[in-house]
């Protein structure tokens, strides 16, 4: 028998982690999450047809339910399965008469998970020096008399906390929060885990209305690997100074706050096109929409292709996705970027404007560069070209940025008013090159990539 968490990320990375005859501990401040655990716990499990009694202390059954049902949890639908029951015993009650009964519901109704929410109400009734042998006698041969999971719910503060129940769980949860930049960000540690080796201690999560509990679980590979696949071009540009370009590679595209080119765009399309790839545009600063409409514009007007053409391109080989960064933690901003990407499967992923989010990165750094760092792994694995296009308001940024990436252009001002901008090209294992970006280089990349545009999508080349 083999019994879930409930939640997915971890259920899919510890599938055994709850076995019958476990004990569990969930501890934490009030508000950290510790009932709604508990509760998915015990909801995941009713899905797999096993039964669950749930003990509370203080709540009454209906403001229970009322509570769990806005984040999706329905328990009355399983009350009239009769596969579960909310029991709520009167911490008035001795110790003696409140496990009499408890004991006695379960020998009547039978459950595979019993949880307490919370045994510090339990504990007030038992002598200090007695709370060992308690736990040990009742609470710790409980789950192996039902053959199921325990799960014990323990307030724990500076000023309270029962140490007796790590002592003798299994599995032992601790979650705490915290406020940063104005917004609750959770995190949840699995302190111990008996017979099962864990890679990882601490796991931040969420609680989202209607969908319950989610833990962003980021991949941290042991290994860097690589697909190996490899990506061509048919312009001047590429041809000569970027190819061939492995999947899964990354691309920094860096250039002044205030001269911003679009023709850097090209290059990516460029490649998507001749290497049948699709590309996710991910923008912290313009919506799905306007990404759209300004793509569009500049391809109809620099390259002068009729827009139909276009829209058939942009059809095949382009998706587009924007997140407002202030809106998120740090934790939840990446989990909502890898759930984008999930969704989308690209083969190339464009982050645009990441220079907006400067004060977030100042506020955490480690954090931040740790989490883009695994992403970058993840997604090299995964054999996602990695594009990154931002405005260089903060040399250190830029550079750490180019430090993380396969391949470098950045484009630089015109030393003398009125001269030609310049273009600096860097890659890995060759040397570093600028390019003046005259006249006539841009005309030639123009109808080169017109060409390609018209050959792949119809029309007729120059």
């Amino acid at each position: 028998m083999v019994f879930k968490l409930g939640i997915h990320d971890l259920d899919k990375e510890y599938p055994d982690m709850l076995k019958p005859g476990c004990l569990v501990s969930i501890s934490g401040p009030p508000g950290s999450g510790k009932t709604t655990l508990a509760s998915t716990i015990c909801h995941a499990n009713l899905k797999e047809n096993k039964r669950c009694l749930y003990i509370s202390f203080f709540e009454d059954k209906t403001k229970y339910y009322e509570n769990m049902a806005r984040l999706g949890l329905d328990f009355s639908t399983y009350e009239k399965r009769g596969t579960f029951m909310h029991l709520r015993i009167p911490i008035v009650r001795s110790i003696r008469e409140s496990m009499d009964v408890i004991n006695s519901i379960i020998e009547e109704f039978g459950p595979d998970i019993v949880v307490f929410d919370s045994v510090n109400a339990l504990m007030q009734y038992v002598e200090k020096e007695d709370r060992r042998a308690f736990f040990h006698n009742l609470l710790v041969l409980m789950p192996k008399i039902i053959n199921g999971v325990i799960v014990l719910v323990a307030e724990k503060t500076e000023k309270t906390s029962v140490p007796e129940v790590d002592y003798a769980s299994d599995l032992t949860i601790e979650l705490k929060y915290m406020i940063e930049r104005g917004f609750l960000t959770r995190y949840m540690y699995i302190e111990k885990a008996r017979g099962m080796p864990l890679k990882m201690a601490e796991f931040p999560f969420t609680i989202h209305g209607k969908s319950g509990i989610r833990v962003f679980v980021p991949e941290t590979p042991r290994t860097i690997t690589v697909k190996p696949r490899l990506y061509y071009g048919e312009t001047t540009l590429t041809k000569k100074y970027l190819e061939p370009i492995m999947a899964g590679s990354s691309l920094l595209i860096a250039y002044p706050p205030d001269a911003r080119a679009v023709e850097w765009v090209f290059t990516i399309f460029e490649l998507a096109f001749v290497n049948d790839l699709v590309i996710l545009s991910l923008s912290y600063t313009y919506s799905p929409q306007e990404q759209n409409v300004l793509l569009k514009r500049a391809y109809s007007q620099y390259f002068n292709i009729g827009e139909e053409i276009v829209e058939k391109a942009f059809k095949k080989h382009l998706r587009t996705a924007a997140l407002n960064p202030y809106a998120y933690s740090i934790n939840e901003l990446f989990f909502q970027t890898e759930k984008i990407i999930e969704e989308n499967n690209p083969d190339v992923v464009v982050f645009h404007g990441k220079d907006v989010m400067q004060p977030i990165i100042e506020s955490e750094p480690t954090r931040f560069y740790q989490l883009l760092a695994n992403q970058r792994y993840n997604l090299k694995k995964k054999g996602i070209f990695v594009v990154e296009a931002m405005s260089c308001i903060s040399e250190i940024e830029c550079r750490r940025m180019a430090s993380l990436s396969d391949i470098v252009i950045r484009v630089l001002r015109p030393m003398k008013p009125g001269g030609v901008p310049s273009i600096y090209i860097w890659r890995r294992a060759r040397a570093p090159q600028v390019i003046p970006f005259s006249k006539e280089l841009a005309d030639t990349l123009r109808d080169q990539f017109r060409n390609l545009v018209l050959r792949k999508f119809g029309g007729e080349e120059n």
